[in-house]
Order: C-alpha cells, then sequence, then structure tokens
C-alpha cells in the first residue's frame, strides 16, 4: 500500500531552469509531499532563451535531466508573444485556474509575478483559500534601482 502524502504543493514555473531541478527532485522524493511542477513555457528545452539572452545557439542542460525525479506539467501558452522573458504578457497560463481548483493543494508556491499568469494563480488561490507562497531568484540588492511604482506594487 502506498504511504499517503501529508502536503499537496504546486510550484509555477516560467520554464525548466538547471538550478531549480535539485530541489524539485528532493521535494518529489519526499515521503510527504505531493509535488507537481506547473510550468508555463518550454524555452529553455528548445534553447529558444539562450538565443535570446546570450545569442547564442543551443541549451545549458539535456531536457530529461530537467525532468527527471518530479510530477510535472506543461501549461499551454496563449500569449501572441510568447516569452517568459517578455513582460508582462509573455506567459498567459489560462489554464492554471482549472489546476489550482481542482488540484485541492495545500500550497502554492509562485516563482514571479511579472507576467500575467502569476496574477491569474494570485487571484485563483485567494478564490479557492489556498496559501500562496513566492520564491524568486531576483538579485535583493537590484531592488534599490527600480522605479518607485514597481517597489510600491511589489510591497503590497
Amino acid at each position: 500500500m502506498k504511504p499517503i502524502k501529508k502536503y499537496k504543493i504546486a510550484i509555477i514555473a516560467p520554464t525548466p531552469f538547471y538550478y531549480h531541478t535539485p530541489l524539485y527532485q528532493k521535494l518529489g522524493g519526499s515521503s510527504d509531499i505531493d509535488l507537481t511542477v506547473y510550468y508555463c513555457s518550454d524555452e529553455t528545452l528548445r534553447g529558444v532563451d539562450v538565443e535570446k539572452n546570450i545569442h547564442q545557439q543551443g541549451k545549458f542542460v539535456a531536457n530529461e535531466e530537467l525532468l527527471r525525479g518530479y510530477n510535472y506539467k506543461f501549461l499551454k501558452n496563449y500569449s501572441l508573444n510568447k516569452s517568459y522573458l517578455k513582460w508582462p504578457f509573455g506567459l498567459i497560463n489560462f489554464g492554471i485556474w482549472k489546476e489550482i481548483e481542482e488540484g485541492n493543494y495545500s500550497a502554492i508556491v509562485l516563482q514571479s509575478w511579472t507576467n500575467l499568469t502569476w496574477w491569474l494563480v494570485f487571484f485563483a488561490c485567494l478564490r479557492f483559500k489556498v496559501p500562496v507562497l513566492f520564491m524568486t531568484d531576483s538579485n535583493v540588492s537590484s531592488e534599490a534601482s527600480k522605479p518607485k511604482f514597481k517597489k510600491f506594487v511589489k510591497k503590497l
């Protein structure tokens, strides 16, 4: 008989990043956590973001290494200008609302707040009373140089 996991957690990620994979694998292997990672884009798997960021062809890591050891699902992106690098409408994943509504999650982990998808998640969590945690790899030191409006919104 399979043991019942204590916490059902969803992580909403822009795209698979090699430096997040060990965390997902660790959580995915936990006896206490039922983890699903929802990806809003597959740009890193195709190497598109490498071309956009550093103007080179190729990928940072092989696809199978990024997706091994945990449950994941790619969401359809309805954006006309698809890219996790495009603010604010590069990721528009309407399907996340239904995933949260039907998922019965203990908590949702958001990895950003800059695209429409993140706001859909936030409002779905409010609607369905699911706790939201924020996890970002933004540099705290860079916040001082941000426009006052952005700092105000982030404080909210």
